[in-house]
Parts: structure tokens; C-alpha cells; sequence
């Protein structure tokens, strides 16, 4: 049986986490509190817990982050098929089991079928006794170096069953042979216990107590006949005990009486003093309430004094604030009053300022309006220059200095086209023209180069036929000389130009004429556009008009200032702004002096309203108090008298008691309830004698008048007969006991020979395993006691074996987890083959006492083991020390 893969959700710490396992070696890591143990947990909790339930255990698995029920999903490999668990547990419990070769079960029928699987009845058990199922596989975290004993003893039957069919042993191993043992065994028990005495309830038992029984009754009837003499004596002396009794039971009856009598006294004393002591507890309660209500009221007036004390010297500071503020508000009133007038005189002078500036910008915008004036015409020069230049350039024709260079290139391949021609074609010159000399019909004059096969003819005759050399050299040379020549004579076409100088003529004018064109274009470029300039021009003359229209209206406001048109406006404008300026400090300077009379006021004002604020908060307070006094006196009414009145009740109340506990005293209440028991008691007793000698004195008179159906002799005869027979069935469970004891022995001697024979191999496979970790040097004993049930381990190697074999208690930490891992590993691989050949293994942090030389040691022997068939489950917050193990890493965050 091997895991495949486990999916945990809503599970303490993890939301929803998946696992897939490997068949052999798994090492998962991850640091502290990520969650390690709770994956074997949930592992453990799906393979053993019942899903139904609200245990301790089953909460403890509770999710940290919802309310939803914790689920486990496993995969998990058994007898060759692959199963798929699903449990859920706490809210929304359930368990399903499926299989692709069978039904999907729940609920009971899953638990059980899984069950079945594991070899388990943990679906049977609780929750707290499921947590220990499988503890020989399932390492916890903490219990590495624990003793494998237990676990060994609990899983012996199933390893010896292994070792039988795997063919290790044969004595005494079969089946039928251990169920006769067991039955042996039980009987044995059932007959015997410790000691070798007799069970109780046993039939022996039962026929030893009945020869017993029978030996007793015949014992009372051998000493009833020697007692029958004595009866008679025996009746006699009893009657006169019974008579005295009675005498004694009528004194303690009359005495009992009068002790009743006082005991109701007593009781009613009692009550009523208790009665009179909760009065006294409530009337005590009603006094300190009084006085609480008299300190209330007292503490409420002083309240309000206190608050009266504080508010009147407030009030005072008030109103001598309030006369400060009046005399600070008059004086600025005044000064804002002067300021006015200072306002108005230098408001003339800012207007006639205004009017000053006014004449200054109308000046400067007339002179702007010429200005852009100027520039219009400018621009107009330069546009009509442009455009004088752009019609002489339209006269010539299109031509551009790249044309140029492309003509000197194409005239340039046909010079060299015609060179390559002339030094392979035929050159014929006429050199006397007295005969008319023609070539293919054409008169010839001066020179002429053949290229194609010609006839030369000679005053008309033809005489002579010419044949050119070179092949088709020559024809691919006359070839590309023509297409040359038309190439060029084809560009000339276009250009329109048959003379190259006069192209060259007509791109320089072109260009001289794009230059000057270029040179307008730059200048105008840095002026404005003429579209723009406009605008302005027209904007500075709306401007203008603007500004005569505001100077009119400001001679039509204030006359005044037409005695201003015939100055120097530059000096009048310096005069008005010194003016101005001399006049703005003065009166900046006092309003600064108004503001910092204000802000001293404002400052004064809520000063004043701040002592205004706590003032009326006081008053409000104090108001509040009075009130509450005032409700005070009215609820409580005339406390004194009310105080007294109490008073005098628990005056009264305390004389009465004092009273009641004076009568009290005097009945001895101690004395008397003595008294009661003693006489109680006596009366108990007597009674008791009294009616135990009546019914002596019954017997002994029914014995002396009984005649009786037989003989107390033939009854002795007969207790002889059953004591014979009695003791003759005793005696036969007897011997069944002893042969039963004796078989009991024998089966537990050779079991015990059995379990020597077993533990050798399973001593030499804890053997194997432990040598990886302390090498060969070694020897392992395992111990058992009477039953032949393993209970201990000892072990001794290498340079200690001097010291012989050593207890396991008395191993160090890290070897005792070691030793245990082994014994564990061994376990399993015994047991693997009743479980389809594998068994998962689970160490959780197991071997933290371990050195990293026996760790390194311990690879090999967990490795080891997963090659015999064990899937091995490690979990570890120090994975790095098991870099070299081999095994599926999984990291947890």
C-alpha cells in the first residue's frame, strides 16, 4: 500500500494544499509553522478517523482561517488497484471511497471497505484511540527516540504470520496451532489467576464453595444438637433483659420529651431572632443610605459655592474688558474718519496720474501704429520682388544641375561605347576623291567605321566587299554603342536641348534666380507675416481709439484735467507718481496702524469671548448643580427626621435581640442538642436490643416448640450424602484444571522457543538496517518475557562492546532515534507483504538529536528500505540535510 498523493483544505493552518508523492522517497520541507506535521496529521486523520463526530481530536483540526469542516483527499495504491478517499469532517462530515473496478461507497460502507484495506478497526474505535494506529509507521514529531516495544509487541502476531508464509518458520506457526494455544491459554485463564490460585466465578471454584458450604451447614447442625440443651436456659435469661429494656426505653421516651419541648422553644427563639437580625441588616442598610443621601446633598452644596466662586471673579473680568473694547473701537472709528480724507485727496491724484499715463499710451500706440505701418510696406517690397523673380524663372526651361550630370554621364558611356567599337570595327577612309567612292550605296567623305559586313563600290562599280573582325564581339559592341547614342539622343529629347552649353546657360540663370528667391524667402521668414502685422496694425489702432475715447471721457468726468493736455507729460508723469507715492506710504502706513488696531481688538474680542465661554460654561455649570441640588432636596425630603425615626427603630431592634439571644443562651442550645443526640441514640440502640432479643426470644421459643417434618439427626445424614458427592465433582474439575494448567505450559514454552526462533529474523533485519549507521560491528537482542511477548531491546557495537549489550533507555538521544528508525523499517518491511508488497513509513523532524555524520549514515538506510519496498514520508525543517537522499522535494512556504 503506497500514498500517491494528499490534498488537505480548510485544515488548521492550510486553506487548500496538493501533494503528489513519489513511490519511494519523499522528503517535504519547509520552516517551523508552515505546516509540516499537519499534512501527516491530515494523512493519519484520513487513513484512521471516523468521519462522523465532534471530538477534541476532530476540533483540533479545525481551519484557522473559515468555519468550514476540515477534508482530506487522498490516492492512494492497495492489493494492485488505485482508491480515491474523500473525508470530511466537523460541518459538512462525510466519506466517500471509489474505485475505477468497483462502486463508489460512503459513509459506513467507505469506513469499512477502508478498514478492510488497511488491516484496521479504527472505524470501530474513537477518535483518541485512533490516534495510535499504525504507530509503528507513523513517526510524530517529538517521539523519534521514544521505545519501539510497544509497537513491536502490538504488530508480533501479524510479523510471525509474515515470517510463517514467507517460509522463516514452521513450528507451532500454523493457524489451527494458535488457536489451540489461545484456547489453552484462555481456558487456563479462566480457571487461574496470579498466583495460581482460583478464579473467581470459575466452576471449580464454585464446587470447592459448595464442599465448603456443605462442610459448614454440617457443622451448625453437629453444634445445633449441643446447643439444643441450652436454649431453654437461653429463653429464660433473655425474657428478663427484654423487661429491663423496656423499663429503660420508657425513662429515655419521657426524657426525650422534655428535651423536644425545649428544642421547639428553641427553634422559635431562633427564628425570631434571625428574623430580628435581618430587620436589624435591613434597617442598618436604610441608616447608611441616609447618610449617604445627607453627603450627597452636603458635597452638592459645596459644588455649587465652589462654582459660585469661580464665576463671580469672571464676571468682573468681563465687564472691565467690555469697557476697553468700547474706548479701542471709538479711537479707530476717529482715525478711519481722517483716513477718508486722506483717501479722497490722493484719489484726485491717482485719477489725474491716470489721466497723465492715459496721454502717454495714446502717445505710444501712435507710434506702434506707424511702426507696423512701416513694416507692412516692407514686406509688400519683398513679395513683389519674390514674385518678379518667380516670372523670369518660369521663362526658362526645367533644368536642374542632377540633369546636367546625368547628360555628362550618358555622353561619357558613349564615348566609351564607341572607343571599344572603334578598336574591334573597321575604319575606311577616302584619301584621293577623283572616283565617287560608296559604301552599301552610300557615298563615302572623309573617314567611316564598319561594323557589319559592307560593299564598297568605286566610281560605281562595286569592288570590294569589307568583312569587319570580331565576332560577335563586335556585334555586341556596335550593340551597346547604338543603345548609348539613342540613350543619349532619348535625354536630349526630353531636356528639350540638342547643346550641352546651353543647358549648362540655362541651369545656372535657373539657379542664380533661385537663390535671390530664396534670399526674399529668408527675409521674409524673419519678419512676421504680413496677415499678422495686419492684425495688429489694426488691433493698435482699435487700441487707440480706445484710449482717446477713455481720455474724452475722462476730461467730461473731471474738466479739471484739460490743464494737463499743454504740458510736458514726462515730468508731469514723474511729478504725479512722487505725489502718489509719498501719498500710498502715508496712507499704507496708517491703515497698517488701523490693522494692527483691529487685530488688537479682534485679539481683545476673543479674549473677552473666551472668558465669556469658560464664564458661561461656568454658569451653566453651576446652574446644572443647582438644579440637581435643588432635585436633591426635593426627593429626599426631611432627612433628618427620617435619620432619627431609623434610629430609634434599631434602638429597638437591638434591645430585642439582645433579649431574644439572652433566653437563647439560657437554654444551653450546645448542651441541648447533645442531649438530643445522645438520648437519640441511646433510644436507637435500646429499640435495637429490644427487638433483636424479641426475635431471639421468637426463635428460641419456636425452636423449643418445633416438632419439625425430620429428625435433626436425619438432617445430619443427609448434609453427609451432598458433602459426598459434592467432593467427588470437585475432585474431577480439579484434574480437568491441572491437565488444562499443565497443556497452558507447554504451549508457552514452545511458543516462547517460537519467539527466539522469530526474533532472529527480525533481529537480523534491524541488524542490516542499523549497520549502515554503525557498521558491521554489531549485535542485536531482542528480549520477551514468560509469554513469549517481546519487552525490550539491547544493543552493543563496535569499541563499546567491552561494556556487553546495552539497554535501550540507556542510549544516547540521536542513537536511540536511530535504533528505533531501524526497528520501525524493519517492522514495515516484514509486514509489507500483507499489504500488497509496499507500506508507507512517515518521519516526522524525527532524527533532531542526529549528528550530520549519522545523518548522512541514515540516507543510506532510508534508501535502503525504499528499494525493499517501503514508501518512505520525510518531513524536515533542515531539508539540506538531505541533499543527497534522492527523494522528491517538496517545499512548503
Amino acid at each position: 500500500m503506497i500514498i500517491r498523493s494528499v490534498k488537505v483544505k480548510n485544515f488548521k493552518k492550510h486553506r487548500e494544499l496538493e501533494l503528489n508523492l513519489d513511490e519511494k522517497l519523499n522528503l517535504i520541507g519547509g520552516p517551523n509553522e508552515a505546516g509540516k506535521s499537519t499534512i501527516a496529521e491530515a494523512i493519519h486523520a484520513g487513513l484512521f478517523f471516523k468521519h462522523s463526530g465532534n471530538s477534541l481530536q476532530l476540533r483540533e483540526f479545525q481551519s484557522l482561517h473559515t468555519q468550514d469542516g476540515p477534508s482530506v483527499e487522498l490516492q492512494f495504491e492497495a492489493e494492485g488497484k488505485i482508491y480515491t478517499l474523500r473525508k470530511s469532517f466537523l460541518r459538512g462530515a462525510g466519506c466517500t471511497l471509489s474505485s475505477p473496478t468497483m462502486a463508489t461507497l460512503s459513509g459506513d460502507k467507505a469506513e469499512e471497505m477502508l478498514g478492510q484495506l488497511l488491516s484496521s478497526q479504527a472505524n470501530e474505535s474513537t477518535h483518541s484511540q485512533a490516534k495510535g494506529e499504525w504507530a509503528h509507521l507513523w513517526v510524530w514529531q517529538g517521539s523519534a527516540g521514544n521505545n519501539p516495544t510497544g509497537a513491536m509487541a502490538a504488530q508480533q502476531g501479524k510479523m510471525l504470520q509474515q515470517l510463517q508464509e514467507a517460509g522463516v518458520m514452521v513450528a507451532l506457526a500454523s493457524e489451527k496451532d494458535q488457536k489451540l494455544a489461545a484456547e489453552f491459554s484462555t481456558k487456563n485463564l479462566g480457571i487461574f489467576v496470579k498466583g495460581g490460585k482460583y478464579k473467581a466465578g470459575s466452576n471449580i471454584l464454585m464446587a470447592l464453595e459448595q464442599v465448603q458450604k456443605n462442610e459448614n451447614k454440617l457443622k451448625e447442625i453437629t453444634e445445633l444438637i449441643a446447643a439444643r440443651e441450652g436454649d431453654a436456659q437461653k429463653y429464660a435469661s433473655d425474657s428478663s433483659k427484654l423487661e429491663q429494656l423496656k423499663e429503660d426505653l420508657k425513662e429515655i421516651a419521657l426524657e426525650r420529651d422534655q428535651i423536644s419541648e425545649k428544642l421547639l422553644r428553641l427553634n422559635t427563639l431562633e427564628g425570631s431572632l434571625q428574623k430580628k437580625q435581618e430587620d436589624l441588616i435591613k434597617i442598618t442598610e436604610q441608616e447608611e443610605l441616609l447618610h449617604q443621601k445627607i453627603k450627597e446633598i452636603e458635597d452638592q452644596t459645596q459644588m455649587v459655592a465652589d462654582l459660585e466662586k469661580k464665576s463671580n471673579p469672571l464676571k468682573l473680568a468681563l465687564d472691565d474688558e467690555e469697557i476697553l473694547l468700547e474706548n479701542l473701537k471709538d479711537q479707530l472709528a476717529k482715525e478711519k474718519e481722517r483716513i477718508k480724507v486722506q483717501e479722497s485727496e490722493a484719489q484726485k491724484a491717482r485719477v489725474a496720474g491716470e489721466f497723465v499715463d492715459l496721454l502717454l499710451a495714446v502717445e505710444q500706440a501712435a507710434k506702434d501704429m506707424e511702426s507696423l505701418h512701416d513694416r507692412l510696406l516692407k514686406i509688400k517690397g519683398l513679395e513683389a520682388e519674390k514674385s518678379e523673380f518667380l516670372q523670369a524663372l518660369g521663362q526658362f526651361p526645367q533644368i536642374s544641375r542632377k540633369e546636367l550630370d546625368q547628360w555628362t554621364k550618358l555622353e561619357g558611356a558613349c564615348a566609351t561605347k564607341k572607343g571599344i567599337l572603334e578598336s574591334i570595327a573597321t575604319e575606311v577612309e577616302v584619301l584621293s576623291g577623283e572616283l565617287q567612292v560608296s559604301i552599301d550605296g552610300e557615298v563615302l567623305q572623309g573617314k567611316r567605321l564598319l561594323t557589319d559586313e559592307s560593299v564598297l563600290d568605286l566610281g560605281g562599280k562595286s569592288l570590294v566587299k569589307i568583312m569587319p573582325g570580331g565576332g560577335k564581339g563586335l556585334q555586341t559592341a556596335t550593340l551597346e554603342y547604338r543603345q548609348a547614342e539613342q540613350a543619349l539622343e532619348e535625354f536630349q529629347r526630353i531636356l528639350g536641348f540638342q547643346e550641352k552649353d546651353k543647358a549648362e546657360q540655362v541651369t545656372m540663370q535657373r539657379e542664380l534666380l533661385a537663390i535671390k528667391i530664396q534670399t526674399a524667402e529668408d527675409k521674409l521668414s524673419a519678419l512676421e507675416k504680413y496677415d499678422e502685422i495686419e492684425s495688429k496694425w489694426q488691433q493698435s489702432k482699435s487700441f487707440l481709439t480706445q484710449l482717446e475715447n477713455r481720455k474724452n471721457g475722462m476730461l467730461q468726468v473731471d474738466p479739471n484735467l484739460g490743464h494737463l493736455l499743454g504740458e510736458d507729460i514726462s515730468t508731469k508723469a514723474r511729478e504725479l507718481k512722487l505725489l502718489h507715492g509719498q501719498q500710498y506710504n502715508d496712507l499704507q502706513q496708517k491703515r497698517n496702524d488701523i490693522s494692527s488696531r483691529e487685530e488688537l481688538i479682534d485679539k481683545k474680542e476673543q479674549e473677552k469671548q473666551a472668558k465669556f465661554g469658560k464664564w458661561s460654561d461656568l454658569n451653566s455649570q453651576t446652574s446644572q448643580e443647582k438644579t440637581k441640588l435643588k432635585l436633591l432636596q426635593e426627593q429626599s425630603g426631611n432627612l433628618e427626621a427620617g435619620l432619627k425615626d431609623i434610629q430609634d427603630r434599631k434602638s429597638d431592634l437591638l434591645n430585642n435581640c439582645n433579649a431574644l439571644q439572652t433566653e437563647v443562651e439560657a437554654l444551653e442550645p450546645a448542651s441541648l442538642k447533645i442531649k438530643d443526640e445522645r438520648t437519640q441514640r441511646a433510644l436507637i440502640t435500646k429499640t435495637e436490643d429490644n427487638r433483636s432479643l424479641e426475635l431471639t426470644l421468637a426463635g428460641l421459643k419456636g425452636q423449643l416448640n418445633q416438632n419439625g417434618d425430620r429428625d435433626i439427626y436425619e438432617q445430619e445424614q443427609a448434609e453427609f450424602a451432598q458433602l459426598a458427592i459434592h467432593k467427588s465433582r470437585y475432585e474431577g474439575l480439579k484434574k480437568e484444571a491441572e491437565a488444562i494448567k499443565l497443556l497452558d505450559e507447554l504451549f508457552k514454552n514452545e511458543k516462547d522457543e517460537l519467539t527466539k526462533n522469530y526474533a532472529q529474523p527480525f533481529a537480523q533485519k534491524v541488524r542490516t538496517y542499523l549497520s549502515f549507521v554503525f557498521g558491521q560491528d554489531l549485535e542485536v537482542n531482542l528480549t520477551s518475557n514468560q509469554n513469549g511477548d517481546f519487552t525490550g531491546m539491547e544493543l552493543s557495537r563496535g569499541s563499546l562492546k567491552d561494556l556487553g549489550l546495552l539497554d535501550f533507555e540507556k542510549l544516547s538521544g540521536g542513537t536511540r532515534e536511530q535504533v528505533a528508525a531501524a526497528v520501525r523499517l524493519a517492522m514495515a518491511e516484514i509486514l509489507a507483504p500483507a499489504y500488497g508488497g509496499k507500506l508507507p513509513i512517515v518521519f516526522d523532524d524525527a532524527f533532531a538529536y542526529s549528528d550530520a555524520e549519522r545523518l548522512n549514515s541514515l540516507q543510506n538506510m532510508l534508501y535502503r528500505a525504499s528499494e525493499n519496498g517501503l514508501q518512505i514520508i520525510l518531513f524536515s525543517c533542515n531539508p539540506r540535510d538531505y541533499a543527497s537522499l534522492g527523494a522528491k522535494e517538496i517545499t512548503l512556504s
